[in-house]
């Protein structure tokens, strides 16, 4: 059964707050650290907002996906994410199409893609979403 879920801008926010600080401070490795974690947070919010946006939904909460497809720019992003071999970006986007709750054939090509990426067969994952594009909304 699908739950409501909010998009999570706030927990960006405070991401935001702890970056801004570490920076402030002169904090290059806590810098470094907290950006890392929050470009993974924003990546997965956009990938929220698109997905929600492509179904039509409407204010701050929504029903999760049963089982419907991501947005074909998020599916694009990790397509260049995968060409370009930015693991964050690919680990992100990866994570923000996992939360989606996606059922049957989208949840095994979701799988698919994570197992090519862990063994560094990047072609392969890219195969596997050009397959997923072709379907796409």
């Amino acid at each position: 059964m699908c739950s409501p879920i909010s998009v999570g801008a706030a927990a960006l926010a405070r991401q935001a707050e702890e970056l801004e600080g570490a920076g402030r401070a002169g904090d290059a490795k806590r810098a470094r650290a907290l950006a890392e974690s929050f470009q993974k947070e924003l990546i997965s919010l956009i990938a929220s907002i698109r997905a929600a946006l492509a179904r039509g939904d409407e204010g701050p909460e929504r029903e999760a996906p049963c089982g419907g497809l991501p947005a074909r720019e998020t599916l694009r992003a990790l397509r260049v994410a995968l060409a370009g071999e930015n693991i964050g970006q690919v680990d992100g986007i990866l994570a923000a199409l996992d939360g989606l709750g996606l059922e049957g054939e989208e949840a095994a090509l979701l799988r698919a893609i994570g197992e090519s990426v862990l063994v560094s067969e990047m072609g392969e994952a890219a195969v596997l979403v050009d397959k997923w594009l072709e379907r796409a909304p």
